[in-house]
């Protein structure tokens, strides 16, 4: 499935590597926008919840859509 991935532009680096770890292909596109920065993601349900919970870990502001 494909994901969006929002983060505050002070937290989007890290969220960028821990997307990039925690995902088979990583970062599909990224685009900057007037809140942040918005991820497209395309993982499978296991990597999606492995990567919602090293972001909780890692305490980024973060959400998806």
């Amino acid at each position: 499935m494909t994901y969006e991935i929002e983060t505050s532009d002070r937290d989007s680096d890290k969220v960028a590597d821990i997307i990039d770890t925690y995902t088979y292909r990583g970062v599909e596109k990224e685009e900057q926008t007037r809140d942040g920065v918005l991820y497209t993601v395309n993982a499978d349900d296991d990597e999606i919840r492995d990567l919602e919970n090293a972001l909780d870990d890692a305490r980024v502001d973060w959400h998806y859509y």
